[in-house]
């Protein structure tokens, strides 16, 4: 208190010195502690990595993992390990075997350690989020009669009994005794016949009304519409039963593809991705001109999952949709032609380093199978009996027409097979088989051997069929749809 105001400033002045550098070093041998603390944690990073490596044994895997570690290297901070952990789970899709290899690690910290069990928690639901309600008109008690009251049509379980059967099932003739409703049929009978309906509890009314949603997205054009979709899940139905099974031995797998298989062309406009980008439409502008209309698709689906009412992946943990939604997303694009080339290059590569053993196909190197598996279904119409080839040829060829058609209007150059004056089907068939279907599928046989006896000789018959057929004048091609108009009573 004897103290003057001049003496006061010099002790609070030197007091705040002190403190300061009390502060830093305190700092000092503190960040001493963390970074050998850090450069633990970084080491016990780089095993998660090379389980990842391990795992995942791609390139683009193995970039990723280096990113990692430098990363780690630069700022090894509790956020940042925590960041980088996020990271590795993103790219093997959160699989249960990454979780359970991070949770038996004790040298992980707490707070890791609680994010990681909530990441992964088991009472997280699959649903992302809530929209308006749909307005279908029909009461719960009517939604839950409708499938069955279908199904239960003596001349729709006749036809069902071939269902497992890739050259005898008559899916024109169950589009048209189902009044226009063989995708939900299709849908509803293979989601139950593969026990996805009870694994991931899916409620009975919701997966009516997303069928339904489902269905109504899918335009009226003369190929790629809700049969289109039937068609092809039952191919992927089909391949199943063949032996592709046994690659897919994941419940969340198996129903991701058939989910991709309803979905997968759901919105199509029946235009080709260069017609969009060629002028420079909504969607082209909306992704870029990558993948459009594949993109727009798998978009659309999501979109589908965000309301609760269609919401199929209600009761699937968190873990399940990420995988479920990464495989859909993934098959999907796949489906781009743009690709078809290098990807079937790819897979004969995969094949044969793999010996065409189903157990050296593990889960995490299954995204190439499983698109491709997508991809030969989508391609599967001239591998059917060559009357069912032919109706699926001359709606094909319809649709590209009228893409010609709307071309010319704009004074765009018309796109190959587009010209109505110039193109005939059987030379159109003919090049698509030779260049395109039987270089895949003799691939695709190397991995499912019985594809040898059940489809090939098939379509090797088909091809000769149109290679007769050379020179003949083309049908006329009417604008009628090949899926009959909904009936209104479903």
């Amino acid at each position: 208190e004897y103290m003057g105001e001049k003496e006061m400033v010099e002790v609070s002045f030197v007091s705040i010195l002190f403190g300061i550098g009390c502060i830093l070093l305190g700092t000092f041998f503190l960040s001493k502690k963390k970074t050998n603390s850090n450069s633990n944690k970084t080491f016990r990073v780089k095993e998660k990595v090379n389980f990842v490596r391990n795992k995942r044994d791609s390139t683009g895997t193995k970039e990723k993992c280096e990113i990692i570690l430098a990363g780690l290297q630069d700022q090894a901070q509790s956020d940042a390990v925590r960041e980088q952990i996020n990271f590795l789970y993103q790219v093997i899709l959160g699989t249960d075997d990454l979780q359970n290899h991070l949770m038996k690690d004790s040298s992980l910290e707490n707070s890791t350690r609680e994010w990681i069990s909530q990441e992964f928690s088991t009472s997280s639901r699959g649903g992302i989020g809530r929209e308006v309600s749909l307005t279908r008109g029909r009461s719960e008690s009517q939604l839950k009669q409708i499938p069955q009251a279908i199904l239960q049509k003596p001349e729709i379980q006749d036809i069902l009994k071939k269902i497992d059967s890739f050259n005898d099932f008559d899916i024109f003739e169950l589009n048209k005794v189902s009044d226009g409703n063989a995708l939900k049929v299709v849908g509803w009978y293979v989601l139950h016949r593969w026990g996805c309906v009870k694994e991931f509890k899916i409620d009975p009314v919701v997966l009516e009304r997303w069928l339904s949603e489902v269905e109504e997205l899918y335009q009226d054009n003369p190929y790629h519409n809700q049969l289109h979709a039937a068609d092809v899940l039952q191919c992927i139905h089909c391949l199943l039963l063949l032996g592709m099974q046994k690659y897919f031995d994941d419940d969340v797998e198996v129903f991701s593809l058939l989910v991709s298989a309803i979905i997968h062309d759901i919105g199509h406009d029946g235009k080709t991705n260069a017609y969009h980008n060629n002028i420079i439409s909504e969607r082209s502008l909306q992704y870029n001109e990558q993948s459009v209309q594949e993109n727009y698709h798998a978009s659309q689906a999501m979109k589908l999952l965000q309301n609760e009412e269609t919401n199929i992946c209600e009761n699937m943990t968190k873990t399940q949709f990420r995988e479920f939604r990464a495989i859909v997303i993934r098959c999907v694009l796949g489906t781009d032609m743009q690709n078809h080339f290098a990807h079937v290059k790819e897979m004969k590569l995969e094949a044969e380093a793999r010996e065409n053993q189903a157990e050296k196909w593990p889960i995490g190197d299954r995204a190439l199978l499983r698109s491709m598996t997508l991809h030969l279904a989508d391609l599967s119409n001239p591998l059917r009996p060559i009357d069912k080839a032919t109706k699926w040829a001359n709606a094909l060829l319809e649709e590209t027409f009228l893409q010609g058609d709307e071309e010319k209007k704009l004074g765009l150059p018309i796109s190959p097979l587009c010209d109505r004056n110039t193109t005939e089907l059987p030379n159109s068939q003919i090049g698509f088989l030779n260049y395109v279907v039987l270089p895949f599928l003799e691939v695709f046989a190397q991995i499912l051997p019985e594809l040898q006896n059940q489809i090939l000789p098939q379509t090797k018959q088909n091809l000769q069929i149109w290679e007769q057929r050379k020179g003949q004048t083309n049908t006329p091609i009417k604008s009628t749809n090949i899926s009959p108009q909904k009936s209104n009573e479903t």
